[in-house]
């Protein structure tokens, strides 16, 4: 007697899709990667990236606690990586901007719109 096959016949996306948690970084983490990906040396220490968003207006100022705790946190989730330089550690993004809207769209795609890409560019299109 044959057995009954439990595979399912879902398409695999291209690329790994992760859980959109683990794919969108959150506001302040967007804005110390916007000062990695802007710097002239591919990344920076935590005083740069302190100094970078102190300076800046429409925003109030950060510890540098804070920015310590973005930054390291952001190495945990692995989307920069963390070199021990001296005193002072540099960090460097693992993905560029554009690898970035990349995986944040592939995430959106799949685990909002479920792959339906009619669905994701109608909802671009309408904001």
């Amino acid at each position: 007697m044959a057995k009954a096959s439990n595979t399912k016949s879902n398409p695999t996306p291209v690329e790994p899709v992760q859980e959109l948690a683990h794919a969108i970084i959150g506001p302040l983490q967007l804005r110390v990667m916007r000062i990695l990906w802007s710097s002239v040396t591919g990344g920076g220490t935590v005083a740069d990236v302190h100094a970078a968003i102190n300076g800046t207006s429409g925003h109030p100022p950060l510890a540098y606690t804070t920015i310590l705790t973005v930054m390291r946190n952001l190495a945990r989730r692995l989307v920069v990586t963390q070199i021990p330089g001296g005193r002072q550690h540099v960090f460097k993004p693992k993905l560029t901007a554009a690898q970035y809207e990349r995986r944040v769209m592939t995430s959106l795609l799949h685990e909002l719109f479920l792959g339906d890409k009619a669905r994701l560019t109608a909802a671009a299109t309408s904001v």
